[in-house]
């Protein structure tokens, strides 16, 4: 691997890495319980890991971040019959 490869993934996990916080407090508010939103957070970030190549400025990163976090809550945490991704049970979803 050569050193301008190197610098642009380890820019981009640092870049990764500052959404952290930001990707943890969305995920509390979003299931208020800790253990979900540890796993919201971490499927969220591995999700974008995964699919960054390089190319993603630090908008795109939190945008990016921001959609798939509330997609996945929407699809895997809200919307699973009362169980998270992590099997545990979760409050029952309000009603607008």
């Amino acid at each position: 691997m050569n050193h301008a490869m190197m610098t642009r993934d380890h820019d981009s996990e640092q870049l990764l890495l500052s959404h952290l916080e930001l990707c943890y407090s969305v995920a509390l508010a979003l299931t208020r319980n800790v253990n979900l939103a540890l796993a919201l957070t971490k499927d969220t970030l591995l999700w974008a890991w995964q699919r960054n190549d390089g190319s993603w400025d630090e908008d795109i990163m939190k945008k990016s971040l921001l959609r798939e976090l509330r997609d996945r809550y929407l699809r895997d945490y809200q919307l699973a019959g009362g169980r998270g991704a992590a099997g545990e049970q979760r409050l029952p979803k309000v009603e607008e």
